[in-house]
């Protein structure tokens, strides 16, 4: 089921980058440089998201290893990544089925 959903959200995703001219509502062709920027938009968010948790990550790393905690380290990071996935299945789901 999650692999179908990837799949659904990929192919929209997608359908809605592409170089298909599709009608707005007031019948006016949208523009690609309104395409451009949302994907620029997805990149800026992906790029800000890679630096947060990076940086949290990183800054923790060293006092969790120094003490004898590399476990807890890594549970915490999987912690974090599984809470992320679960969270976007839900919202991913529910725009899918209603």
């Amino acid at each position: 089921m999650m692999l179908r959903l990837l799949k659904i959200n990929l192919a929209a995703l997608l359908s809605a980058l592409s170089n298909r001219q599709r009608r707005g509502l007031r019948g006016k062709i949208s523009p690609i440089g309104g395409k451009a920027g949302i994907a620029a938009l997805l990149v800026f968010v992906f790029a800000a998201f890679l630096i947060m948790f990076g940086g949290l990550f990183l800054s923790i790393c060293d006092a969790y290893y120094s003490m004898g905690l590399g476990w807890l380290y890594f549970a915490m990071e999987a912690g974090l990544v599984f809470s992320l996935c679960v969270i976007t299945c839900i919202f991913s789901a529910q725009s899918a089925v209603f």
